[in-house]
């Protein structure tokens, strides 16, 4: 499909945007984007971020992220390959709900955004 080349690496950032950054290893590392014959992985590299398994199943904080990761990606994807590229109001909401009373939280993830996805 034409005007889908940057959908690999916008999930790419989804994936990093949700993931939990105490020391940002688990995101900026470990998390890695895999181009296939037909289609791309988002990975989650143990060996880099072994933890990330105790995060995903017993963390009361993160429990899930990996799921929700899929639930986000899978949302925008549809969106894009149905023609609704660039929703910036979808995008301001997700970064809402990932950061609600948190500033810092929220520059961080719009400007991670603003790098991956044309900006409004």
């Amino acid at each position: 499909m034409k005007g889908l080349e940057g959908l690999p690496y916008d999930c790419l950032y989804i994936a990093r945007d949700i993931a939990p950054k105490r020391t940002g290893n688990l995101a900026f590392n470990a998390i890695q984007l895999q181009m296939l014959q037909n289609g791309f992985s988002i990975i989650y590299y143990t060996y880099v971020a072994p933890y990330v398994i105790s995060l995903q199943e017993k963390s009361p904080k993160h429990k899930g992220f990996i799921n929700r990761t899929a639930t986000a990606i899978t949302a925008y994807s549809t969106s894009v390959i149905n023609g609704h590229t660039n929703n910036l109001n979808a995008t301001k909401e997700r970064v809402s709900k990932l950061a609600p009373n948190n500033p810092a939280r929220k520059k961080v993830l719009e400007d991670s955004i603003r790098a991956s996805v044309k900006w409004g």
